[in-house]
């Protein structure tokens, strides 16, 4: 009989951890980011690497976004911490493009470690696979509080937001999966909303990603 009132209240204690800025797939155990990655958590990343490591030697280079690509969009410059602070700051709140999707790989990483040890809980971020983000977006589509199509890039998210809202889905980037070279949803460079496939080589100016979360019981 204790083991019947025990296991619930565990369950749900486990439960109730949301990993930030993400919001629960229903009936999985998987957290998928609200909005894209922006500028100003690539930022973050790279700020805190700097910190981390000690900063003034350690080449940031290898982790900033493509400088061709990313003034295209943001006519602004990335090649520093300061330089975005300076030439772009209405950009921060903007999805990052220019990224490779090795430099992805290794922010999931990073941030997996990082709520790790701010929270105590055993993550693993990641890309999702195509099938993962087509059945997630259909899922949770009737949350999106976007439902125009952009002709340029738009902020992540709104000031209003609440915390059930999701965004641009099917609009604004399209987003690397775990497949290498394929993304999924619509950009603003396309003609309407939607959740098709893309497919990529290079850093692109219409290319960003999200990440989804998968929380462990242990």
């Amino acid at each position: 009989m204790k083991k019947i009132i025990i296991i619930p209240f565990l369950v749900i204690l486990f439960c109730s951890f949301t990993p930030p800025g993400t919001i629960k797939i229903p009936d999985t155990i998987i957290y998928i980011d609200k909005s894209e990655i922006s500028n100003d958590d690539w930022l973050g990343y790279i700020i805190y690497l700097k910190d981390w490591r000690q900063a003034d030697s350690v080449d940031i280079q290898p982790m900033l976004p493509d400088p061709r690509v990313w003034s295209s969009v943001y006519h602004g410059s990335f090649t520093s911490i300061a330089s975005i602070m300076q030439t772009a700051p209405k950009s921060l709140d903007h999805p990052v493009v220019g990224v490779s999707y090795a430099q992805v790989v290794e922010y999931c990483k990073w941030r997996s470690e990082v709520v790790r040890i701010k929270y105590g809980k055993k993550v693993i971020y990641r890309l999702p696979t195509p099938e993962e983000w087509l059945k997630y977006a259909n899922q949770i589509a009737s949350k999106d509080n976007n439902q125009t199509m952009p002709d340029s890039l738009q902020a992540v998210s709104t000031a209003k937001a609440s915390k059930n809202d999701v965004f641009h889905f099917a609009d604004n980037i399209s987003e690397m999966t775990s497949e290498k070279g394929i993304a999924m949803g619509n950009n603003y460079t396309d003609k309407e909303r939607g959740f098709d496939k893309h497919t990529y080589t290079n850093p692109e100016k219409w290319l960003g990603f999200r990440c989804v979360c998968e929380v462990s019981s242990e």
